[in-house]
């Protein structure tokens, strides 16, 4: 028993060492860089790790997909950590810190989407599941406070050019959890559509 939603030991080894074998040596070898996002459970804070200087990047990628309560915290040394998006959801003001002066976010909701807030009783579920990591749960709290404020300063750093976006262009009615496959195909098709329809726009925004 896994006791988890998802099923990441067959994800992260299995199939990526088996059924459908990552091409490791490429990736490690490959000088582009490779970040990962993950929330400290006693910190409450995001961390970054990057491929050329952890230790385990895999166990840092999965870190960074492990939903509170539905996964297991991943152990990293000597630290528990679940996904990144507790702390941090949309981390592109780590790529201006690190001075990359060309951003293009890929973002999962329509624009003008807000958390306006989290539902009581997921609050009480954080509370007792969480109550030994007051900090990590002060960050879930914060969520849709932080939330909304990112998304209030994409829209001003896209409407300035500083970065580029590509959005849906309506709601999306996919849920983090969803089992219907025919939905995550059209909700695919869909993303790779906008994708190129934003390419040429695109091109200008990365050659300017």
């Amino acid at each position: 028993m896994h006791h988890e939603s998802f099923n990441f030991d067959f994800l992260f080894n299995d199939l990526s060492h088996s059924i459908l074998p990552m091409d490791f040596d490429t990736f490690y070898k490959s000088p582009q860089r490779f970040t990962a996002v993950a929330t400290n459970l006693r910190t409450g804070e995001a961390e970054y790790f990057e491929k050329s200087s952890c230790s385990d990047i895999l166990a840092a990628i999965r870190a960074s997909s492990s939903m509170p309560m539905l996964s297991k915290a991943v152990k990293m040394n000597g630290e528990l950590y679940l996904d990144g998006g507790c702390a941090m959801a949309i981390p592109y003001q780590k790529a201006i810190d690190d001075g990359f002066e060309k951003i293009v976010l890929v973002l999962t909701r329509q624009q003008g989407y807000r958390k306006l807030y989290t539902k009581p009783s997921m609050l009480h579920l954080y509370a007792k599941y969480f109550r030994h990591f007051p900090k990590f749960l002060s960050a879930l709290y914060a969520v849709p406070t932080r939330y909304d404020a990112q998304q209030r300063e994409i829209d001003r750093l896209e409407k300035e050019g500083r970065i580029f976006v590509i959005r849906p262009q309506g709601p999306v009615n996919v849920s983090h959890t969803e089992k219907d496959t025919a939905k995550l195909k059209a909700l695919y098709e869909e993303g790779r559509q906008e994708a190129e329809r934003r390419m040429d726009a695109l091109k200008r925004y990365l050659e300017a």
